[in-house]
């Protein structure tokens, strides 16, 4: 047993160093009890979470940290962390750091006139090198208030630049001009006592005497290893003698001057370069400051990262906040791998404890700690392995009684200590807690350990505890079908195989199949007949009728399935029906326009015509060729006039045809969506309806728009017919509409008048001339500029709302990624665009996105 206790907000748990203004966060330092953390998993998790860390900063401010019990913190947290893993979506790859340990260096450069070593200086320039590259990585962040908060961050640059002035990162010291001289010194002496020992090795005099052909060191002096036997053949200073006695270190005396010359130069070395190191270190004394507040937002900024990086390669969903309840889809004990079962688990809302019963080795106990680490999970910011749609409440503590031979941790508990566990979760557990019991009233007679267990529920339902219990007793699912908000479940068993299936189904309890199971794993036939025999009848038919119930379970939830099948093929064929009607539509209005557009160009052809034959009649006598000349016109008229109108007839009986296979279509897609409940053949009527008003009327004269048009007008903005106020004129033939909180700018002849205004003196004509932008299903930015890219893809969006496109594709290539920032920075300020992503790999990668309308 084990509780992570609520608390008050301050501090991240176990980083008192870290506050919240160095975060940002209200951070909790609640208490914890390690057992339930140890129990579900959680400090395994922890660790994985800690080895994707960068620096040791991070890996204890993972390490020290504990689940959040604040829910602000907890949304805050979890939204950090998924704008890190959107950059890892986005192919942003962190930088290379070389975060070194650099506690001890940042300890002697805080105090004055101390000098850091050589070692020490390089550290600190690594790791300031490399906070600055992360932090410069992570102001791409999509994430407002973090993004600022890294802009405030204090700067480390003048570190590392102070220390590589001095150093090389591979630690050793630059080529300085107060150390030259001496350097160059210390070479010429090395160089002379190289030559005066190789003469000695190519005496003739010596073979045999050495016991080396190199010399060796002794106390920062050249000597040479000489057999004890020709000692007396070197004149010079004996050393040391070997342990054995068989060799003796002797200085000859020719190296003697020399040997103290190199002595004396080194030292000189060492006293220069050890004032440069001081000097170095009281420069960087004056950035401490920003060293210790770098090393605490570096401790932040590496726990958000870690987690992010663990929440990316585990391909986790962030869980959705919920209220009360809890739903879990196709969730996967992170801990158990590949061989975990994916499981589904959900407590509805007024619900406040769930009885799981079943078979052992059904998988009830890996529900009960998937629930637990999950939640931990979840306020510690990082996504679960689980289906998106999955949410969990924020709790203010997770208590646990769980312990069999199931358990990882393969401990059995006693009664008595699971009363002792069980008495701290009674007097702990709050209504925002979180209480798992596994094999409750256990261990004990089986009658009075129901009537402990059904206290102890009634104790948890009032104080409005959500608990997950699992149980083998029948009592208790009696319990669970009598008591106001309890919930039986089961854990589903195959009788055929005799093996689990690992399905949760609600509503029904289950049985333990412990008969059946036994004669699986070898008990004898008759044995087991024995035991039936010794079942009573009563407990058989209750058997039998929750057999009976699972298996209706299981045939409602492959009709389930199936209609979900169904549903989600009617509603591919709605999505492309809808699209050929949008099609008629604009087929429709183009037709209509062009016709309205020959006849009143044909009308004012014919009108000068006329006037110009009125002209001269008036002007002179009506001769013959005049009156010719008038029939002639008055025929060509007629003509034109039946030509237009049969161009138009054959558009009509073009868009009639057309409308019938549509219709046609629906009727298809009715009749495949009927075992659905019916909801496609609702859309059909509805779409049919539109169709009468609109496509299926083309013989409806055409009403000229724009001399009712003015401010205040009521329209309706076609093709899509989403009603709108007329808000002011743009340029000749567009009006600015505003629809849904949306303003667009829109053709003419795409409004049609809701409530007619009251007809001016003015005449107004009506100007031709074609609609607005056309929207395309592929959007190709391929050669643009910037500023013509973003015009292009604003025009798009209008122009898509407008027609009721819900998805279309944008071609913007790769490149320098300029053209690709500025269609995701469009697209994720525009609120009709409810998400974005590139296309597959095959499908153009990152240089395609992939857009979706609401």
């Amino acid at each position: 047993m084990a509780a992570i206790a609520a608390a008050n907000t301050g501090v991240e748990a176990g980083t008192a160093a870290t506050s919240a203004d160095d975060s940002g966060l209200p951070l909790a330092p609640g208490g914890t009890t390690p057992q339930v953390l140890q129990l579900l998993d959680f400090t395994r998790i922890r660790a994985a979470v800690a080895d994707y860390c960068l620096s040791d900063e991070g890996r204890s401010a993972v390490n020290d940290s504990l689940p959040f019990v604040d829910a602000g913190a907890v949304v805050d947290l979890k939204a950090r962390v998924g704008a890190l893993c959107t950059m890892f979506h986005d192919g942003h790859i962190a930088p290379h750091c070389n975060f070194v340990p650099v506690e001890v260096a940042a300890k002697v450069a805080s105090k004055p006139g101390t000098a850091l070593e050589v070692e020490e200086l390089v550290a600190l320039g690594l790791w300031a090198e490399s906070y600055q590259l992360l932090k410069k990585w992570l102001l791409f962040v999509r994430h407002d208030d973090l993004k600022l908060r890294l802009r405030e961050a204090p700067e480390c640059a003048e570190i590392a630049a102070i220390a590589f002035r001095i150093v090389n990162k591979d630690g050793t010291v630059r080529d300085l001009p107060e150390l030259r001289e001496i350097r160059h010194r210390i070479q010429k002496l090395h160089a002379d006592i190289e030559r005066t020992t190789a003469a000695f090795f190519q005496d003739e005099a010596m073979r045999g005497a050495l016991q080396n052909d190199v010399p060796t060191q002794r106390d920062g002096r050249t000597v040479l290893a000489v057999r004890a036997g020709f000692k007396g053949r070197v004149d010079g200073i004996v050393h040391e003698v070997s342990g054995t006695g068989q060799t003796v270190f002797i200085e000859p005396r020719s190296l003697v001057q020399m040997n103290n010359a190199l002595v004396e130069e080194e030292s000189r070395y060492q006293r220069e370069l050890l004032r440069i190191l001081r000097e170095a270190t009281a420069k960087i004394h004056l950035h401490h400051g920003a060293l210790e507040a770098g090393r605490q937002l570096l401790a932040y900024l590496d726990s958000l990262y870690a987690r992010a990086r663990y929440s990316y390669l585990t391909d986790g969903v962030f869980a959705e906040e919920r209220q009360s309840g809890l739903e879990l889809f196709h969730a996967k004990h992170p801990i158990l791998g590949s061989k975990a079962v994916p499981i589904d688990l959900r407590i509805p809302e007024e619900t406040r404890t769930l009885i799981i019963t079943g078979p052992n080795t059904g998988g009830k106990t890996v529900s009960l700690k998937t629930a637990g680490l999950f939640a931990l999970m979840n306020q510690f910011g990082l996504a679960i392995p689980a289906a998106n749609g999955s949410g969990l409440p924020v709790f203010d503590a997770v208590w646990a009684d769980i312990g069999d031979e199931q358990s990882i941790d393969q401990s059995l508990s006693t009664f008595s200590a699971h009363m002792r566990t069980v008495s701290a979760i009674v007097g702990g557990a709050t209504g925002r807690s979180l209480v798992l019991l596994d094999e409750l009233g256990s261990g004990t007679d089986p009658e009075e350990g129901c009537a402990i267990a059904m206290a102890l529920l009634d104790h948890f339902i009032e104080r409005g505890a959500l608990c997950l219990v699992t149980t083998h007793h029948g009592i208790l699912k009696n319990y669970g079908y009598t008591q106001p908000g309890v919930l039986n479940a089961s854990v589903d068993f195959d009788k055929t195989t005799l093996s689990p299936t690992y399905r949760i189904l609600l509503g029904i309890p289950g049985e333990s199949h412990a008969l059946d199971i036994a004669s699986k794993n070898g008990l004898p036939g008759a044995l087991v007949a024995g035991a039936r025999n010794y079942l009573a009848d009563e407990r058989t038919d209750v058997s039998a009728m929750i057999a009976g119930l699972m298996e209706k379970h299981r045939d409602l939830d492959s009709m389930r399935r199936e209609e979900k099948t169904i549903l989600q093929k009617a509603l591919d064929e709605q999505r492309k029906t809808d699209l050929k009607a949008l099609q008629l539509k604009q087929k429709e209005l183009e037709l209509r326009q062009q016709g309205v557009r020959e006849l009143k160009q044909l009308l004012q052809e014919s009108r000068k015509t006329l006037e110009n034959l009125v002209r001269e009649v008036r002007e002179g006598e009506l001769t013959r060729d005049k009156t010719q000349a008038v029939k002639e016109f008055l025929a060509k008229f007629d003509g034109d006039v039946e030509r237009a109108a049969q161009d138009i007839s054959s558009g009509e009986a073009e868009l009639r045809r057309e409308t019938a296979e549509l219709t046609a279509a629906w009727e298809r897609a009715d009749a495949d969506s009927a075992a659905a409940s019916g909801p496609a053949r609702t859309g059909a009527a509805k779409r049919k309806r539109a169709m009468g008003q609109s496509g299926g009327n083309t013989d409806a004269p055409i009403k000229p728009i724009a001399a009712c048009l003015e401010a205040g007008a009521a329209v309706l903005v076609l093709p899509a017919r989403r009603r709108g106020i007329v808000l002011r004129a743009a340029k000749p033939g567009k009006w600015v509409v505003e629809t849904d909180a949306l303003r667009l700018t829109v053709d003419e002849h795409n409004l049609e008048l809701v409530q007619p205004l009251v007809e001016t003196a003015t005449k107004i004509t009506i100007e031709g001339g074609g609609g607005g932008r056309r929207a395309v299903l592929e959007l190709d930015m391929r050669g643009m500029r910037l500023q013509e890219a973003v015009t292009a893809l604003e025009e798009q969006l209008d122009a898509a709302i407008l027609q009721n496109i819900l998805s279309f594709s944008i071609i913007h290539g790769t490149g320098e990624g300029i053209l690709q920032q500025g269609v995701r920075d469009v697209l994720s300020k525009n609120r009709n665009v409810v998400e974005f992503h590139y296309a597959r790999p095959e499908q153009g990668g990152h240089g395609k996105t992939i857009v979706q309308l609401g």
